[in-house]
């Protein structure tokens, strides 16, 4: 008898046997070598979980073979490097297929994407949590002194339908710029600012079934001073009536550069 054949299924899961094969990339597809892949996965250890660190090598590839658990999830970091949203926490399935089964395959390793740090000193971003009103009220927002004010030159309105029992709502939200525009920003590391292309509003619906919310990034430019802008919004998918929080985090440059580059980790909570 095989040993694990006696043991409950609910053990059984806890000792799944767990591959994973990755590669780390920058942001032209080139392989990063020595990058370093720090591993956690639950199982029956003494503690519940256990920790493996390897790195990865001359094409950015890395693997951890030959261990039984059930989640497993890993991080991802190099100096000199930002981390994606990926690089920075990604996990994975080993058990139940309610959960997402994940299927490893050395052939195709899972991608993880870092950014070589080029500025010597990146753009400092600042961060702040909106209480926005849900019936399209407008909430102006000045980006320089970095508080609501009447004169904000940026303009917020929210607009949720009915919540449902566990409070996910629609959603829309429109965000204005007078003195200048605005534009969406694609790409997970947006750091040059278009020259041209803006517009003076943007509008973006989600649907109540985002529950796990909903983030947004946009570049905006204001003409007076000719600074260039990133802001990023967080949306939330639980909404009460009447008031929701917005997390709105956002970068400028000063100069009139339309270099942006940022630590997108520096922010921490608002």
């Amino acid at each position: 008898m095989h040993p694990d054949e006696g043991m409950p299924a609910a053990l059984r899961e806890w000792k799944q046997p767990i591959n994973f094969y990755g590669r780390v990339e920058d942001e032209e597809k080139r392989p990063v070598d020595g990058a370093k892949i720090s591993f956690q996965w639950t199982d029956v250890s003494e503690s519940g979980t256990s920790r493996a660190d390897v790195l990865s090598d001359p094409n950015g590839l890395f693997s951890l073979t030959e261990r039984q658990g059930k989640h497993l999830c890993l991080s991802i970091e190099k100096e000199g490097y930002y981390r994606s949203g990926a690089a920075r926490v990604s996990c994975f399935e080993f058990a139940n297929p309610d959960d997402g089964l994940f299927t490893p395959d050395p052939t195709a390793p899972v991608i993880f994407k870092l950014w070589k740090k080029r500025a010597e000193q990146p753009v400092q971003g600042r961060s702040i949590r909106l209480a926005i009103m849900q019936d399209g009220q407008p909430l102006h927002f000045d980006p320089v002194q970095g508080a609501t004010s009447a004169d904000g030159l940026l303009t917020f309105r929210f607009v949720t339908g009915a919540p449902d029992e566990f409070f996910h709502a629609d959603m829309k939200l429109t965000i204005s710029l007078s003195g200048g525009g605005i534009q969406k920003a694609d790409g997970e590391f947006p750091f040059t600012a278009p020259s041209d292309g803006y517009q003076s509003s943007v509008e973006f619906n989600v649907g109540k079934d985002a529950r796990s919310g909903f983030v947004e990034q946009y570049f905006f430019h204001l003409d007076q001073s000719g600074v260039f802008g990133r802001i990023q919004v967080h949306i939330p998918s639980f909404h009460k009536r009447g008031m929701s929080q917005l997390v709105f985090n956002w970068w400028m440059d000063g100069n009139g550069s339309r270099n942006l580059e940022s630590d997108l980790e520096a922010l921490g909570e608002p």
